[in-house]
């Protein structure tokens, strides 16, 4: 009996050895299971958010091409959806005055997911652009002096254009111009769309009636700091605004920033997304700040140093841009001139040794008389892109591109010479893209372009 029961013991020892190894193994394979199990439905619940996600994306840019398709002239600023698309998702659309450009902003969604996508809209060029000069002085022709050349097709008034000479000099080779001249009786060149211009300026006057944040007192806002304003809101300050250093680059829905003095940005900044930067006082750009927004001031705006400007500066006084300042394409510079703006120094001045590619506007509601209000570009100075003035223009860089304008100027200490240019380069081929254009008049038929489109991440 003793040995009887020894032997069960032994049998029961060696049952529950054999136990050990086989439980450790179900659980080994029970915890790869629910590992494997856990992946997998987190897998699946990625690929069904990046579904989602992808499909959010789709329909915001559904809902620009849906702007592009149904917008009309007399419309332009509008609100459209929620569209219901067959997936389940839908879009909106809202358009807002940018200057003289278009922002659309369409929100498309898709289950918990949402993707906001910006639209900066233009004029598609005309043919009118494909010419190298148009000029619309029927008074005097198109003179011509000094080391000049002029690569492309060039319209003028009843006058036609013909070689001359300032301080003795005459043209340096008498293959100056290759292309066609056009004579025209009557030019009637594009201009910016006004009415969506006084819509900005409206918008704005009510945006300062709905401010969400006042600031007191000047303020300075350095990099590494949290963002000292609400995404989406409108932030007014009563003093003047440095920027240094701060990246301002994830907004996902119009802001307004309302600066009652001066604004300067400066140092690292870096600025992108629909963001606008309205100040009462003159705005400067230096160091090696970048900004692909859209800035507005009555004063004067400056860029120098090494900054960069890609989005849009609206002034009714002054534009400079010198030293190494960069303008990268769709960069947009305009003056509006209006009853307020003193005439003594206003319009475009380019200048410097920096890459300055975009388009310059200088615009009225009517004919500028002054001398004083032009576009100027300097001696040394390549500008790339379309330039358009409803008044003077002085040439002395090179253009690669298209100028339209009422007349061009050549000016020195004693004398003023009117539908002149001297010791400029224009050629046309070199701008081999179509150049961005603000919204303008579309008498001639033209349609709305997709200048830039971007997603908010």
């Amino acid at each position: 009996m003793i040995r009887s029961g020894f032997a069960v013991s032994s049998a029961s020892k060696s049952v529950g050895t054999v136990l050990v190894p086989v439980l450790a193994i179900l659980l080994f394979l029970m915890v790869t299971f629910l590992a494997v199990l856990t992946y997998s439905l987190s897998r699946y619940s990625q690929h069904i958010k990046a579904r989602n996600h992808q499909s959010a994306e789709l329909l915001a840019e559904a809902g620009i091409q849906r702007f592009l398709a149904t917008a009309r002239s007399d419309s332009l600023l509008c609100k459209i959806g929620p569209v219901i698309a067959p997936n389940g998702g839908n879009f909106e659309v809202e358009s807002y005055p940018w200057g003289a450009s278009l922002l659309v902003s369409s929100i498309g969604r898709q289950a918990n997911q949402k993707v906001t996508a910006f639209a900066f809209l233009g004029t598609s060029p005309s043919s009118l652009f494909d010419a190298a000069i148009i000029v619309c002085d029927e008074r005097y022709p198109l003179m011509v002096a000094g080391h000049s050349s002029i690569r492309g097709d060039v319209h003028t008034g009843p006058q036609g254009m013909a070689s001359g000479r300032i301080q003795g000099e005459d043209i340096t080779s008498e293959y100056f111009h290759t292309g066609a001249v056009r004579q025209h009786q009557q030019l009637e060149p594009p201009h910016v769309d006004t009415t969506l211009l006084q819509s900005f300026y409206a918008d704005l006057a009510r945006v300062r009636q709905q401010v969400d944040r006042f600031m007191h007192g000047s303020q300075i806002w350095r990099g590494g700091e949290k963002l000292p304003f609400q995404v989406g809101g409108v932030v007014q300050i009563d003093g003047d605004l440095e920027i240094d250093g701060l990246a301002i680059d994830h907004l996902d829905v119009v802001t307004t920033l309302i600066v009652q003095g001066g604004v300067t940005i400066k140092g690292s900044t870096r600025i992108l997304g629909p963001l606008r930067i309205c100040s009462d006082g003159p705005i400067l750009l230096c160091d090696s700040a970048f900004v692909d927004a859209l800035l507005f001031t009555p004063d004067s705006i400056l860029l120098k140093g090494q900054a960069t400007l890609a989005g849009t500066a609206l002034s009714n006084g002054r534009i400079s841009i010198t030293e190494k300042a960069n303008l990268q394409f769709p960069a947009l510079l305009q003056v509006h001139l209006n009853d307020s703006t003193e005439t003594d120094t206003c319009g475009i001045w380019i200048g410097g040794k920096g890459t300055l590619e975009g388009t310059c506007f200088l615009s009225s509601n009517g004919f500028l008389q002054t001398l004083n209000a032009k576009i100027y570009l300097d001696t040394g100075s390549v500008f790339t892109g379309a330039i358009m003035s409803d008044g003077y223009s002085e040439l002395r860089g090179r253009l690669n591109g298209t100028i339209i304008t009422e007349d061009f100027l050549y000016e020195q200490p004693l004398n003023t010479y009117i539908n002149w240019l001297k010791d400029c380069r224009i050629d046309r081929r070199q701008l081999d893209y179509p150049p961005a254009l603000p919204v303008l008049g579309r008498s001639d038929g033209s349609r709305l372009r997709l200048i830039r489109q971007m997603v908010a991440r």
